[in-house]
């Protein structure tokens, strides 16, 4: 993939879920802060400093995910869009057949 063709982060929070996490609701995802594409070891990897929602220690922490092994990604604005996004209506449920 060359690099006009790889997203653009700047200012980002990215949300990453790794391959065969699943799509379920049960899946842990990564936040990444304006992360940048870097090649290292003959690999391309997503670069950046982590964020937490839940204050764990790696808050800040560089990190350095390949980006072969990400099945999806989301791209906030911030942590707090993220928030707010989280806290947003609720769907409304789904009836069952009879009712």
């Amino acid at each position: 993939m060359s690099e006009d063709q790889l997203p653009e982060f700047s200012g980002k929070l990215v949300l990453v879920y790794f391959k065969g996490s699943g799509a379920s609701a049960a899946a842990v995802g990564h936040f990444i802060h304006s992360p940048t594409f870097k090649m290292q070891g003959g690999r391309l990897f997503l670069v950046g400093t982590l964020a937490t929602v839940d204050g764990q220690g790696w808050n800040g922490a560089h990190t350095a995910i390949a980006w072969d092994s990400i099945e999806k990604y989301v791209v906030l604005d911030s942590m707090a869009d993220h928030n707010a996004r989280q806290s947003g209506p609720q769907k409304q449920q789904k009836r069952g057949w009879f009712s």
